[in-house]
């Protein structure tokens, strides 16, 4: 599947998911990683993040950094997350179509 990108918006990362997550007392704790657990990176794409969980069969997975903990990511919070960033997307050609129809560039 392509994923749909535009120019002026970045891809989505983990990071991006963790900042926009309410914080609740209690959801983040020091950790180290342990062998064979399966977490994502700050810097991972969701993609990445999606398919990992996918390929392992999670709902949740946990977000560390250098070994500790940032935070917990649900599957709803991801799928969330990317349905409103290719909103995003979707926006931002739909305005690039506009201005490009009314300059007499663009046509269907």
């Amino acid at each position: 599947m392509k994923v749909p990108q535009h120019p002026r918006i970045r891809p989505l990362i983990v990071k991006a998911v963790l900042a926009s997550q309410s914080r609740s007392a209690g959801s983040q704790s020091a950790g180290a990683a342990t062998a064979g657990a399966v977490f994502a990176t700050p810097e991972q794409s969701v993609h990445a993040c999606l398919a990992l969980m996918e390929a392992d069969g999670l709902n949740c997975i946990a977000v560390l950094d250098d070994g500790k903990q940032l935070g917990l990511l649900s599957l709803a919070e991801l799928q969330r997350a990317l349905i409103a960033h290719y909103e995003n997307i979707f926006a931002a050609i739909e305005v690039d179509q506009r201005m490009l129809f009314m300059q007499g560039v663009y046509s269907c």
